[in-house]
């Protein structure tokens, strides 16, 4: 049945996009940690060779950690969106017009969210990260409430015909 896999989809999705545009994210601060600290918090992370060097050696590890960072936590977030976007496009003929549109909807505001992130980290302008955050909270969390009433009142009505 689709609805179920899309709306996992879509919760997975707007959880990731959430966390990648939030104002607030912990890093470890990698200035105040020794070598030994340091090596070991590199050797566990994702980090490519090349990556583990620049963070070594950098005067600044914690701002440079977060600058690569960004782009791993981008390639997540992309990926969780485009396998939304991939199931919704093979899906959507088997959706029902008012819901295949609202999820296209919440699906152009999610990107909208991550593209504005992505113009904040590229053009150094915390404006962008501000919108980015607000259009996640302002715009996708009520058209997520929609989705889920609609999705339940599906269901429910599915339900109750096979009975």
């Amino acid at each position: 049945m689709a609805l179920p896999e899309a709306w996992k989809l879509l919760e997975q999705t707007k959880a990731r996009v959430e966390w990648f545009v939030s104002p607030t994210s912990q890093h470890p601060d990698l200035d105040r940690m020794n070598s030994d600290q340091l090596e070991e918090y590199l050797a566990g992370s994702k980090l490519t060779g090349t990556q583990r060097n620049e963070i070594r050696n950098a005067d600044n590890k914690l701002d440079t950690y977060i600058r690569i960072e960004f782009w791993h936590r981008l390639s997540k977030v992309e990926k969780q969106f485009f396998e939304l976007r991939t199931y919704m496009a093979s899906q959507a003929i088997f959706f029902p017009d008012d819901l295949k549109g609202m999820y296209d909807s919440i699906i152009e505001k999610l990107w909208s969210s991550i593209v504005a992130r992505r113009v904040s980290h590229e053009a150094d302008d915390h404006s962008y990260h501000r919108k980015a955050w607000e259009a996640a909270r302002d715009e996708v969390n009520p058209l997520f409430k929609q989705i889920e009433a609609l999705t339940r009142s599906r269901l429910r009505s599915h339900a109750s015909t096979l009975q």
